[in-house]
């Protein structure tokens, strides 16, 4: 797999890089923007990860014995990356839309279920309009962490979003529901919050609930500075 990348040459190993990364697909991945930077973990299997650290100008990949790889970095290169996270993106959610379809017998959402999509539904519009100011104010920076997938194998599928002071994790239960937590640190660090704002179980809404997440992923990936997607 990855083992080929950190026993390449020194002149080989970006060529290595870039034909082993267009060709797997992360079991899990994890992706952090700030400002002008870029990290980004695919857990391939048990014993194949690999880490990517870059910035503007540098590239840094490290495997799960540590072993760090560095190289200058392109706009090629950058456009690989970019276009290979999206597409590890885009697999994970294609998954997610699949474990929603392994339970589909859908009735009226209850109103319990109703005041959690609408509470959703505010608490991304406000985010989102932090996004836009970020995003047009050269002295802000978008800040965002994205987990998704399942870190071993019997874990159940979960999608984690830590934006600013939110911090998202929408598990899918083995009976085919949606658990939803959200947790708000304002005006403190990240953990500072022990409770969540809000917390509920969906079943008869999990489209709505799943689309709100895709939706703030695909925002928050396109106001970033490395824009792993294209606003539409």
């Amino acid at each position: 797999m990855f083992k080929k990348i950190f026993s390449s040459s020194k002149n080989k190993f970006i060529d290595s890089f870039k034909e082993d990364y267009k060709n797997f697909s992360p079991k899990h991945i994890s992706i952090e923007v700030s400002d002008d930077s870029l990290k980004s973990v695919w857990k391939v299997s048990s014993t194949e990860i690999i880490g990517l650290d870059l910035n503007k100008t540098n590239l840094r990949l490290t495997n799960i014995k540590a072993t760090t790889k560095k190289a200058e970095l392109s706009e090629e290169l950058l456009t690989h990356i970019i276009e290979n996270n999206q597409r590890a993106i885009l697999e994970k959610i294609e998954e997610s839309k699949e474990a929603l379809h392994q339970f589909p017998n859908i009735s009226e959402p209850s109103d319990g279920e109703l005041k959690g999509e609408e509470w959703l539904k505010v608490t991304n519009h406000v985010l989102k309009e932090s996004l836009n100011k970020a995003s047009s104010d050269d002295s802000l920076i978008v800040e965002a962490k994205l987990f998704i997938g399942r870190l071993n194998e019997n874990d159940e599928f979960n999608i984690r979003l830590q934006c600013y002071n939110l911090d998202y994790s929408l598990t899918f239960l083995s009976n085919g529901k949606l658990y939803l937590s959200v947790f708000d640190d304002k005006n403190f660090q990240r953990g500072h919050s022990k409770t969540p704002s809000y917390s509920g179980e969906f079943f008869n809404n999990r489209p709505v609930i799943l689309n709100e997440f895709i939706l703030l992923i695909f925002d928050i990936f396109s106001k970033s500075k490395i824009k792993i997607f294209e606003k539409k």
